[in-house]
């Protein structure tokens, strides 16, 4: 789930009482979200496009997942 408001555990919601809770900050999928450099720059020289790195990593480039930054949008 994601873009899920964290749920107490005492409330009326009995069987989602064992959540846990995984931000973006959390380290256990920080490898599963958006694209590393290197992938990016390979797919750009794939199609041809070599030439718009510098173009797609401002636009892009920045996020942090775990202890992983500069992660390109997913």
């Amino acid at each position: 789930m994601t873009g899920i408001t964290r749920v107490s555990r005492e409330s009326v919601f009995s069987d989602l009482n064992n959540l846990e809770v995984v931000t973006t900050t959390s380290e256990k999928y920080a490898d599963s979200f958006g694209f590393t450099e290197k992938e990016v720059f390979a797919a750009l020289y794939e199609y041809g496009m070599a030439s718009k790195r510098e173009d797609v990593k401002a636009w892009y480039d920045g996020f942090t997942f775990g202890n992983q930054t500069g992660i390109y949008n997913p």
